[in-house]
């Protein structure tokens, strides 16, 4: 019963991401505000908090949901969406943290020469939001090098740092496509790889609990 109502949840999850597309394409508001947010929401109930990693790994997932909605209701939200955004990745990296004390300076390094770049071409579009977003930038890097660090703490972890790198890319095309210039086919190749980044972090607190 147990292995059914995960694989239910799943097809669920899964129809309310092709009905968002499908609200996506229709240019449908009402739809896609419908839908959103229940990918994220049936994620976060097959997790069981028993653990550091489990629950921070949930709180952050919450923090999401918030942040799709109120990206989602409207552009004048999107500062509040960004701070959602950002409390749920710090999540993130309490969650990596206790994994593994590793500097990797190497990674720090590649990381913040990537953070630089994108900032500068961002910055002449950020007006009143160049703080706020230079903020989110180190603390979404922060989040990728901490669950790098952390990729071999067990079989799972590399699923971590795989969805932080699909995270990475989506919030990319994010701020490109709102700070410095219109992306073709950006909104759906955020989504796609959006749901795929929270789906790989997920995975990696589920597994977690499964093979315990």
């Amino acid at each position: 019963m147990e292995s059914n109502s995960v694989k239910y949840r799943i097809i669920g999850a899964i129809i309310a991401v092709a009905i968002f597309f499908i609200g996506l394409y229709l240019d449908n508001y009402y739809l896609r505000m419908a839908v959103k947010p229940i990918p994220l929401f049936i994620l976060i109930s097959l997790i069981k908090p028993s653990t550091h990693y489990r629950k921070f790994i949930m709180i952050g997932l919450m923090f999401s949901v918030v942040g799709d909605i109120l990206l989602e209701a409207s552009p004048k939200l999107f500062a509040f969406g960004l701070v959602a955004f950002l409390i749920g990745h710090i999540n993130y990296i309490i969650a990596f943290k206790p994994r593994s004390n590793k500097l990797n300076l190497g990674t720090v390094i590649i990381l913040l020469i990537f953070g630089s770049s994108l900032y500068y071409i961002l910055f002449p579009g950020l007006e009143k939001l160049a703080i706020p977003v230079l903020f989110y930038v180190l603390v979404i890097l922060t989040m990728v090098w901490r669950a790098y660090s952390q990729r071999k703490f067990d079989a799972f972890s590399i699923f971590a740092f795989i969805g932080s790198l699909f995270f990475v890319f989506s919030d990319s095309l994010i701020a490109l496509n709102k700070f410095y210039m219109p992306l073709p086919y950006s909104r759906g190749i955020i989504m796609f790889t959006y749901w795929t980044a929270q789906s790989l972090i997920f995975y990696s607190a589920y597994k977690s609990y499964l093979k315990e």
